[in-house]
Formats: C-alpha cells, structure tokens, sequence
C-alpha cells in the first residue's frame, strides 16, 4: 500500500489534528443501505443519544469550548486556525425500534457562513453500545458514501487526500458512543449535509423500554417506528408530545410533536412490552448452511415496595484526577452525597478519593450516624481534581478497606461489602485486573464510567470480576439522574450462579463470556451463536437466595423470521469481549486482527475500523491503488468469513438488480437516477469491463420492470445519456421436492419450480458437510444423488433465483 509521502502532503494538519485514538464500529454494508435506501437521510440523529446541552455560538473560540461539545455539532478550522461551531440549518431523525434494537437514521445540514474555506471536524454522541453502521457526506448535489476500511490505512488516505485539497471524508469512533467525522474542505457559503445511520441495544428497567437521544434544533423532524412481537404498550415521552398510531398490538408508529420545554435538548420515549418479568426471549438470524445467531434477553422485577432492605457497607471510591476538573468533580461530589443520604441506619460509609495517589475517610467503613453522614458530605465536598489515574492502586486500598468482620442482624443476615467506583479515565489494566482477582474477600465492585472516554473493557471486567455492574454515563450534567439505577442494584441480588445452556443444539461463542448476578430491575442479555438449525431450547440457570431456578424458551431457526442486525450484534459484543481481552491482557496482535476482520466482515466501526468517503472522481492513481488494496484484503477476510458474507446479501432486498453500463474505462464517473429518488455512482469492474453496481429498492417498490436513466461524463467532460433496463423480483420461487431412496446409500432429487433458478442445493438438514449442487435438466426440473449413511435422514433443499430470493424445503427419506 502507498505510504502517506507517496499519496500526498498534508497541508492544515497543525490546526485539524486527527484525533489519534481508536474508533468505533461502521459498516461496509451500510455504504449500500446508504446509497440506496435514502433513508440515512434520518442517519445522523441517533448519534444524538447522550444529552445535547445544545451549540456552542459561532463566536466561541476554541479555548472556551469543552473538548467534547455534547449531542452533534460541526466545528470548522480556517487556514489560520480560527474555530467556530456551524450553524446547523436542519435536522431530521427516524427510528426503527425492533425488539430493543434502535436502528436510527438521522441527517444534519450545516452551513458555512464565512468567506474563508474550512475544514470540518463534526462530533455526534450515541449512547452506550452504540456503534456507526453506515456514513455519507454531500459535496454539493454529489453524495459521497463512506466504507469500512482498517483505522490506520483509512487516515493515511484521508491525511493524503487533504493535504491534496481534495475532498475525502472520515468517520472515526472517538469513545464510548462517540463519533466525529472529519471532512475537507468545505467552501464559502456550502450547505454540508451529513448522513449517519446508527444502532444500538436499548435498556429495560422495571418494565419499560427507554430510548433517549439529543436533540438540536427544536423543529427536528422525528419519527419512530416500534415493533416489538411481545407488544407495545404505553408509549409515552417525558420531554415532547407524541402522535402515536398503534398499527397493530406488536406495532407503533409515533410521530414527535412539540416539546414540552420551550429548548428542549433531548428526546426522551419510552414504552413497555406485553411481557412479566422472568421470561426469556430470544431473537434470532439464521442463513442457510450457516450456523444460527441470536440474542437473548430475560428481565428481572422491580424490589417490592415494603421489603425489608438489610444492610450494607458502601465504600464510595472517587475519582479525582485531573480529567475529572470541573463539571465532572462537581457532578461526581454531587451523586456522592445523594448516595450518602440515602443511606439507612443499617448501612455503613466510607469515602476513598483517588488519583495517582488514595486518600481515606476512614481505615473502614462506620455506621451511618447523623454525624458519619455530615463527615461523610464534607470530605465530599473538598474532593478536588488534580493528579493521574491508578485504578489498581485504588480497588487495592479500598478492598483493604473493608471492615474485616460483621455481626450478623436479627435475621442473621451480615452486611453486603460494596464497593461504587466512579471515574471519568483510563488506567493500566493487567495491574487493575490483577488487584480485582488477587483479593479473596466477597466485596462486589460497581462500577461507574462517566463521559465518552472511559475504558468500558477495563470498567466491565472489573465488575465482572467482583460479581458486580458496569454503568456507562455519558453526560456528566446526567450522573445525578443515573445513580437511582446503579443504587438499586445495591440490592441483593435475585438471580445469583447465572449460567447458559442449550437443549437440541451446541453454543458456540457467546457473550458476555462471564454471566454476572442479577439485580432488582435488571435485565440480561445474551449474544451467541449456535450450531443446529432444528427446533432447540435455550436454558438459562441460577439460583435465587440458594434455591435452583431455571428459565427456557425454544428455537427454531427455520420457523423464526430473522433479524439480521442479530448476526452483527453478535459481532459488536465479540469485539467488546476482545476489547476487555486487551484491557486484561494488553493487545495483541491476535486480538488486535480479530477485532478488524470482524468490523471488515460484519461492517463494523470498531477502534480498529472507520468509515472512509472519497469521491471517486478526486482519488489519485496512488489513492485508488490504496483503495483497492483495502478493497481486496476485505474481500479476501469476507471470503474465510462465510457467514458474515451470507449476511451481507440480506442487505440487498429481492431483486437486488446488478446495474451494468458499457461506457469508457476512463469516463470520469457514471451516475444512475433510479424512479425511487436516489442518484447513486458506478464503479469499473476490470473483469466485465463494465461500470456497474448493486443497490438497494425500497420495500414499498412493486416488482417489475424498470429504466433507469444514466449520465456518462467522459474523460474530455462532455455528457452523454442512455438508459438501462432492470428488474425487481421479491417473490421467492415455489418448489415442489420429490426424494426417492437408490442403492449404494443415496438419495435422488427432483425439484420443480415455478422459475428460472440461479442455483439448487441440498444437504443432510442433520450433517450439513454431507450435500450436493443439483443440475438443471432438459425439462427445466433440477436433480441429483445425495450420499447418506444408512437411516432416516431429514434433507434440506434450498432455491435461489435469478434475483438470489431463496425458497427451502425439508423432505425425509429412508436409506437401507
């Protein structure tokens, strides 16, 4: 590949530093949604999931700014480095809620204002868990759509082609649910118009679904979708007033009205499922051939009212190193006391304030007194910022501090060791592991990470570790309103020994790899994958108060609609575990190469991987050599990645039409205007020696025949127009299967079908290395030998079209 020097000189990288941090996860895949599915006009909004305090004012310099401006926002850089935030001219979000997976659309414009040309550095927050799944920009009326590529290569490229003064774009994962996308230049007077396309997992707390995301402009336009096969109900909103049409029990659509607050900042919707606690449901993707993803989930109860809480020793360990100045010490001193005051006569306290260094309150936790309380609040309220981050040192001190023996109450029930760590940072964390293993005593460690730069790997193993919870906060101004969840969990917990199992199939790789207790209000989530497409159960245990519990709920793969974005969560929760992997162990370069190639496979922004846009008619021949180069390593991984290629097909609707257009090879670009709205650019295939590409119909399209207008620009700039014609299919071909037992332990086919097919397989459903490729005979029937060991054997048959719809069907036979 191309080094930086060999594809160009960057020219304003004093004033646009890139950000020289891991990213997260984008998708490949979601350049075609992009492209095709105008819908990423809704892209950018479920960025806004953190609490926007609104933009900065034009006149803001870059010193009174926080480093991290909340919700989204385009600050540009001049040529003499003066910043100023972009006035953003519209906003639009839409939603699609599916069983507590939020995909979200979201489209910002913005505009330059100034007389200067400008480089763009936009921020966009997400939410805990969320990850970019599809990026594009508009240079005037062109839209330039983004692709996964590896972290390092993508800037190379973008570094290359700004110091050129072309016009690349680049999104890049910055922390945890946050995002900035990096373009250049923007012109005197540009409208700049972003798409991102996001998802994430949703939390269920007592009942109720939340989902909340920042918002900018108080006329943003919003709509959501909410399906959910267990039911919707009660669709409320604390911050706007909603138009909610409930299409049918499991379906809501709701249109966002006007907020209740004359600025709002934040839209926050919430709705709960038709479902009691304890019942575990699963959601799942299955292609044929391949093994069967899902995801399941279980909720736990809300502590009744008039239980009686016993009592627990609560150690509150602070951080205050010097990240933490300013609002996010006062925010953390101001959770801090809420917790001190909640706590009863039963309860002891302590406080431990850390930076590189750890200072107590006490040696160990003392009962909660009027006057341990009002000590308590002052410590408090002299914590101060200053010094580095030693996670170790602090879990080490404050695991020693605890009180080394307890009298049991009447019941004889002895105080729960608790420990509630919050922090804004980062610290070394093999030693921060080491210090959570190596202490034998039962103290459970919650942990509290606040702002998007926290190592949630770190974070979450740790708690894991201690039979505790991870927090995410995103906003620090929300930490006040967050800690009554992280409180209940100080409850005991009702689910304790957590273990998953399946019945009729194996588990292969599921996450989180360690199952931790659950909690009043809790709920549990589950990613895996399965081998076994035939009806199986899913088994969760454990043990409530010392009394067996179990939980189930069956499978079967080949009578479940499929959720795509199952397979890719799966993914996203590999790369967590892998991040938490190298928070413990430190990277590796196996660890390093999994995490690319599953964002590379399942299109994914990881710390590894980011979205880069050019515009095909700005690359340079060393930049397309470098484009090509990470074109072709992310075939080759798609290619050893099998199941993840399969996955990609589901993101081309039936008919997926080829679109192929015989025009020069040195053309500067061909563009198709399909009747559905959306322009969108061919590339040269060296082997058809054509332009072509796929793209994506929306579902409301009817099949048929369609022209499509297409615009040649050639290489001397004239224009030249034709036309090509394509088809959409969504109809799956109708198979009949006749199976008949020969001698020598064989199966003969016959498949009849209803249309022309682009290919017929058929395999053991039981011992799927056993199959065949059937051939078509004169009579358009398809047919062929399927060895097989003796017995009753269930075989499946699998149809593809010429528009790829596929069709199955199982039928059984008896080899003598």
């Amino acid at each position: 590949m191309p080094s930086p020097q060999e594809l160009g000189t960057r020219k304003y990288s004093q004033q646009c530093p890139i950000a020289d941090r891991p990213l997260v996860a984008k998708h490949p895949r979601a350049r075609r949604l992009i492209h095709t599915l105008g819908a990423l006009a809704t892209s950018v909004a479920v960025g806004l999931v953190a609490g926007a305090a609104g933009m900065p004012t034009p006149e803001a310099s870059a010193q009174t700014r926080p480093e991290v401006v909340p919700g989204a926002g385009l600050d540009a850089h001049s040529e003499n480095g003066g910043a100023q935030a972009l006035p953003l001219l519209s906003e639009q979000l839409t939603v699609r809620i599916d069983g507590e997976h939020a995909a979200a659309n979201y489209e910002h414009v913005f505009q330059n204002e100034t007389s200067s040309r400008l480089e763009g550095n936009y921020h966009l927050l997400v939410g805990e868990g969320g990850t970019a799944t599809g990026f594009a920009y508009w240079n005037g009326n062109d839209k330039i759509v983004g692709e996964v590529f590896e972290r390092e290569a993508a800037q190379h490229v973008y570094e290359a082609m700004t110091g050129l003064k072309r016009d690349p774009g680049l999104l890049e994962q910055t922390g945890e649910g946050a995002f900035s996308f990096h373009v250049f230049p923007i012109e005197s007077g540009e409208k700049k118009k972003i798409q991102v396309s996001t998802s994430r997992w949703l939390r269920r707390e007592a009942g109720t679904v939340t989902y909340r995301a920042s918002i900018v402009r108080a006329d943003a336009k919003i709509g959501i979708d909410i399906d959910d096969a267990r039911g919707v109900k009660s669709v409320t909103s604390s911050t706007h007033e909603l138009d909610v049409q409930q299409v049918s029990p499991t379906h809501a659509h709701v249109t966002v009205k006007s907020a209740k607050e004359t600025s709002p900042t934040e839209l926050v919707l919430a709705y709960a499922p038709n479902e009691a606690p304890w019942t575990l449901n699963a959601l799942v993707h299955h292609d044929a051939g391949h093994e069967v993803y899902f995801t399941a989930s279980m909720a736990t109860p809300a502590a009744p009212a008039n239980q009686v809480h016993g009592g627990n020793d609560v150690t509150l360990v602070l951080d205050r190193s010097g990240s933490m100045t300013g609002d996010s010490i006062a925010s953390a001193r101001t959770a801090a006391a809420a917790i001190v005051d909640k706590l009863g006569g039963t309860d002891t306290v302590n406080v431990i304030a850390f930076d590189d260094k750890v200072e107590k309150l006490w040696n160990e936790p003392h009962a909660v007194t009027d006057d341990a309380r009002r000590d308590a609040k002052a410590y408090i309220s002299k914590i101060d910022a200053r010094g580095g981050t030693d996670i170790a040192l602090a879990l080490k001190e404050s695991l020693g501090a605890q009180r080394k023996s307890s009298q049991p109450d009447a019941t004889g029930r002895v105080n729960n060791k608790v420990l509630l760590m919050l922090t804004d940072g980062e610290s070394d964390g093999p030693s921060a592991i080491k210090a959570a293993q190596d202490d034998t005593s039962s103290a459970r460690v919650f942990t509290v990470g606040i702002g998007t730069g926290v190592d949630k790997g770190l974070l979450s193993r740790l708690a894991a570790i201690r039979h505790g919870r991870f927090t995410f906060i995103s906003d620090i101004h929300a930490v006040a309103i967050e800690f009554p969840r992280v409180l209940s969990q100080l409850e005991d917990p009702v689910l304790t020994d957590v273990t998953l199992r399946a019945e009729g199939a194996t588990l292969d790789r599921t996450y989180p790899g360690t199952l931790g207790d659950l909690f009043p209000s809790d709920e549990l989530r589950i990613f895996g994958r399965m081998n076994g497409t035939g009806p199986a159960k899913l088994v969760i245990e454990g043990k409530d108060h010392g009394v067996a519990k179990r939980f189930e709920t069956a499978i079967d793969a080949a009578a479940t609609p499929s959720a795509p974005f199952v397979a890719r969560s799966w993914a996203r929760a590999r790369v967590d575990e892998i991040l938490g992997d190298i928070s413990e162990k430190g990277e590796t370069d196996a660890l390093k190469n999994e995490a690319i190639e599953l964002g590379l496979a399942y299109e994914l922004v990881t710390p590894y991987t980011s979205f880069l846009a050019v515009p095909e008619k700005e690359l340079t021949d060393s930049a397309s050599q470098a484009i090509g180069d990470m074109r072709a390593k992310r075939a080759k991984i798609l290619a050893a990645n099998k199941d993840a290629a399969a996955l990609s097909r589901l993101n081309m609707p039936p008919g997926d039409p080829v679109l192929k257009v015989s025009a020069p090879r040195d053309a500067r670009r061909v563009t198709a205007m399909f009747p559905f709205g959306v322009s969108q650019d061919l590339a040269y295939d060296d082997f058809s020696e054509s332009w072509m590409t796929r793209f994506l119909v929306p579902k409301d399209v009817p099949d048929g025949n369609y022209t499509v207008p297409v615009v040649i620009v050639q290489r001397d700039g004239t224009v030249t127009a034709t036309s090509v014609q394509y088809t959409i299919d969504s109809k799956a071909p109708a198979i009949e299967v006749d199976v008949r037992a020969r001698t020598g332990h064989q199966a003969e086919l016959r498949v009849t079908l209803d249309e022309p097919a682009l290919e017929v397989r058929a395999a053991d459903a039981d011992d799927p290395a056993k199959r065949t490729a059937l051939a078509k005979n004169p009579d358009g029937t398809f047919g062929g030998m399927l060895s097989l060991s003796p017995g009753h054997h269930r075989i499946r048959v699998v149809v593809a079209d010429q528009a790829r719809n596929e069709a199955e069907r199982v039928v059984e036979v008896d080899v003598e």
